[in-house]
C-alpha cells in the first residue's frame, strides 16, 4: 500500500482586485490525521457520557434502526 507523503499543489485563491495569490497548504501526515480522528472520537464519547449521566441523552430511533438494518443487510 502506498501512502501520500505530501501535497505539492498550491492552493489558489481569488481576491477582490482580480489578482491571484498562491497559498501553499502543508499536507497533514497520516499520524496527524489519525490523532485528530482519535481526539474527535474521544471528545464525542465524552459528550455522550456526560449527556447520559445528566439524563438528557436522546437516541434517534429512526437513524439507529436504519443503521442496524443496513448492517444486517450487508
Amino acid at each position: 500500500m502506498l501512502n501520500s507523503i505530501g501535497n505539492t499543489q498550491p492552493r489558489v485563491s481569488h481576491v477582490a482586485n482580480n489578482s491571484v495569490h498562491e497559498n501553499p497548504t502543508p499536507a497533514k501526515s497520516p499520524e496527524d490525521s489519525q490523532l485528530q480522528q482519535e481526539t474527535h472520537a474521544s471528545d464525542k464519547a465524552t459528550q455522550i457520557k456526560k449527556a447520559i449521566e445528566e439524563g438528557n441523552y436522546k437516541v434517534d430511533l429512526d437513524k439507529t434502526s436504519h443503521k442496524m438494518a443496513q448492517d444486517l443487510l450487508s
